[in-house]
C-alpha cells in the first residue's frame, strides 16, 4: 500500500514530464518570437501550473475531502478547473483582439473563430456543458476540424503574412491538449491493477490538457508582435486584459447560472435522496453464500449512478468479515422518482468466521465525483440508522455446537440457565477480580437482559454491585439461540475504598427496556428471594 508521500511524489514526477518537452519547444521556436510583456506572461502561467501541481501534491493521498476535492486536478469547480478556465478566456480574449487589431485584413475572420471556439470550450470546462450529451461533444469536433482545415489553408496561401508559419502551433497545441482529453483515457485501463498506480494518470491527463492550451495562447502572443507595429503592443495588451476580464465574467457568469444543472452531479449526493424501503437476507452459513436483497426508494431523480457496499462487520472489534461493492443494475436516468428498485447480490460468508459473536449486516451507498468514492447519506426507514451513511440490515450468529449438559443449573425466567460459576474465595480492595459464568439457553432471546453482581458486606449491609451482559458485548442475550451453551470471563477491578470483610456474592438479569428481573429458580425449583442466586461469600481484605 502506497503512502500519501508515495503516491504524491509519483503523481508530480509524473505531472511534471511534459514541461522539459515544452521547455524545448518554448526555448527553440516560441522565445525569439516573442517580446519581453509575452515572456513575462508565460513564466507566470507556468508558474501557476507549478503552483497547482504543488498543492496537489500536498494533498495527494490525503483523506480530509474539502482540500483535497480544491485542488484536485480531475475534479469540478475547483482550482484547476478555474484555471483551466481562465486559460481558455485567455486564448479568447487574445484571439479578439487581434481580430479587432486587423479587422481591415482578411485574416480577422479566422481571429474570430478561433476567440469563438476557446470561448465556448471556457464555458464547457466551467459549466460542464458536456454532461448535456453527445451532441455538444459532436459540436466541439466540427469545430475544431473546421480550424484546422481554415488553419492549413491559410498557412498554404501563397504569400501568407510573416506570422503564418506560427499558426502551426496553434494545432499543435490543440494536438498536445487533445492527446491529453483522449490519448490518456485510453491509456489507463492498461495501467497495472494497483489503484495507486493508475492514480497519475488523470493528472498526467489534465497537464497535458493545460499545456497545449499554454502552448496556444503563448503563440498567440508571438503573432500579435509579429503582426502589429511596435506601438499598437500597449494597445493590444490592454485590450487583451480588457477582454479578458470582460469573458471571464461571461463565463463565470454563465456558469453560475447553469450551476443548477452541473450540481446535479454534486449537491444531491450531500442530501439523502435516497431511502431504504426494504431488506432481506437467506442462506446466512458460514463457508457459504449468502443472498441479500436491497430494496431503494430514490425521492427524486439521480444525478448520478450509484453503487452498493455490504459489509459483515464485528461491532465490538471493528473487524470487517466479509464485503463487497457493486454498481447499481440501473444507471441515474433508469431510477423510477418514488418506486422501489430491488438488487439482489451474493455475500460469501467465510468459514472461519467466529462462532457465538454478533456480527452486523451494514448497507452503505457511494458514488464517484471524478476525485474519489464517497458514501452517501440516506435514510435507513424502518431500519437502524447507524450513521447517516450506514443502516444495519441484520444480525447474525454464527452457531456453535453445544456441548452436553453437566451438573445442576439455575432457571431464569427468559428461558436461560446458570451452569457454572468460579467465585474466588478471598481477594484484596483495588485487585481485578475474575469470576467465570457459563449460560445456557433453551429457547431464543427476544429481549436484551443485562447481569448484575451484588457485592453485600454481611455486617453493615453495604452494597457493591457491577453490571455488564451475560456473555459481554459479543453476543447480546436478544441474540441467543436454542442449545446456546457458552462461557464468559468476567474481569473488573474492586474499589480501593471497598469496606474490609466478608460480603455475599448475588448475581441475577434484570430487563434493559424497564428495569424489572427475570424470576430464577434454584437447581431444587426453589425460587431465589428477590430474583437473584447467590454464588457464595468472599473475604475482602485492605489494599
Amino acid at each position: 500500500m502506497l503512502t500519501g508521500i508515495e503516491i504524491g511524489l509519483r503523481a508530480g514526477f509524473l505531472a511534471l514530464l511534459p514541461y522539459p518537452f515544452l521547455a524545448v519547444i518554448y526555448v527553440r521556436w516560441l522565445r525569439p518570437q516573442l517580446a519581453p510583456p509575452a515572456r513575462r506572461l508565460t513564466y507566470f502561467l507556468v508558474a501557476c501550473h507549478w503552483f497547482l501541481l504543488l498543492f496537489h501534491g500536498m494533498t495527494a493521498g490525503q483523506t480530509f475531502q474539502h482540500a483535497r476535492f480544491f485542488w484536485h486536478f480531475n475534479g469540478e469547480f475547483n482550482a484547476p478547473s478555474g484555471f483551466a478556465s481562465l486559460q481558455f478566456v485567455l486564448v479568447a480574449s487574445q484571439a479578439l483582439a487581434l481580430a479587432w487589431a486587423l479587422r481591415s485584413q482578411v485574416e480577422w475572420r479566422y481571429w474570430l473563430g478561433v476567440s469563438g471556439l476557446f470561448l465556448m470550450m471556457a464555458v464547457d470546462e466551467h459549466a460542464l456543458l458536456h454532461e448535456w450529451g453527445d451532441a455538444v461533444e459532436g459540436i466541439y469536433l466540427l469545430f475544431g476540424i473546421l480550424l484546422t482545415a481554415a488553419t492549413w489553408i491559410w498557412l498554404a496561401r501563397k504569400g501568407g503574412p510573416a506570422y503564418a508559419p506560427l499558426c502551426r502551433w496553434i494545432i499543435i497545441g490543440l494536438a498536445i491538449s487533445t492527446i491529453g482529453a483522449v490519448g490518456m483515457d485510453r491509456v489507463a485501463p492498461f495501467c497495472p491493477a494497483v489503484d495507486e498506480a493508475c492514480l497519475p494518470f488523470y493528472l498526467t491527463e489534465e497537464v497535458l490538457e493545460l499545456s497545449g492550451i499554454l502552448v496556444v495562447a503563448v503563440t498567440l502572443q508571438g503573432v500579435a508582435f509579429r503582426a502589429l507595429p511596435k506601438t499598437r503592443w500597449p494597445v493590444f495588451g490592454r485590450q487583451s486584459f480588457a477582454l479578458l476580464a470582460l469573458l471571464a465574467w461571461v463565463v463565470y457568469g454563465v456558469g453560475r447560472l447553469a450551476f443548477p444543472t452541473s450540481e446535479r452531479a454534486f449537491l444531491p449526493y450531500r442530501l439523502p435522496i435516497l431511502r431504504l424501503h426494504d431488506a432481506s437476507v437467506t442462506n446466512f452459513r458460514a463457508g457459504d453464500d449468502a443472498s441479500v436483497s436491497v430494496s431503494m426508494v430514490a425521492t427524486q431523480t439521480l444525478p448520478a449512478s450509484l453503487g452498493y457496499t455490504l459489509q459483515l462487520y464485528d461491532p465490538l472489534t471493528g473487524e470487517v468479515w466479509a464485503a463487497f461493492d457493486r454498481w447499481s443494475e440501473l444507471a441515474a436516468d433508469q431510477w423510477p422518482v418514488g418506486e422501489p428498485v430491488s438488487q439482489t447480490f451474493s455475500l460469501s460468508i467465510p468459514g472461519e468466521i467466529p462462532t457465538n459473536r454478533n456480527l452486523w449486516l451494514l448497507l452503505y451507498l457511494w458514488w464517484h465525483d471524478g476525485i474519489g468514492y464517497w458514501n452517501l447519506p440516506f435514510y435507513a426507514g424502518g431500519y437502524w440508522q447507524i450513521t447517516e451513511q450506514a443502516a444495519l440490515l441484520d444480525e447474525f450468529v454464527v452457531l456453535a455446537p453445544a456441548p452436553a449438559q453437566e451438573g445442576q443449573a439455575d432457571v431464569f425466567a427468559p428461558g436461560f440457565t446458570l451452569q457454572a460459576r468460579d467465585l474466588p474465595e478471598r481477594a484484596r480492595a483495588g485487585d481485578t477480580l475474575t469470576i467465570t459464568f457459563h449460560w445456557q439457553a433453551k429457547t431464543a432471546g427476544q429481549e436484551d437482559w443485562q447481569q448484575f453482581l451484588h457485592f453485600t458486606h454481611e455486617e453493615s449491609g453495604a452494597l457493591w454491585n457491577h453490571d455488564q451482559p451475560p456473555l459481554g458485548e459479543r453476543l447480546p442475550t436478544r441474540n441467543w439461540y436454542p442449545n446456546l451453551s457458552d462461557t464468559e470471563r468476567w474481569q473488573f477491578t474492586l474499589p480501593d475504598d471497598l469496606a474490609p470483610g466478608r460480603y455475599q456474592v448475588h448475581t441475577g438479569l434484570y430487563r434493559l427496556s424497564d428495569g424489572q428481573r427475570a424470576p430464577t429458580w434454584s437447581a431444587t425449583g426453589e425460587p431465589w428471594p428477590e430474583a437473584k442466586v447467590l454464588l457464595g461469600s468472599i473475604e475482602i481484605s485492605a489494599p
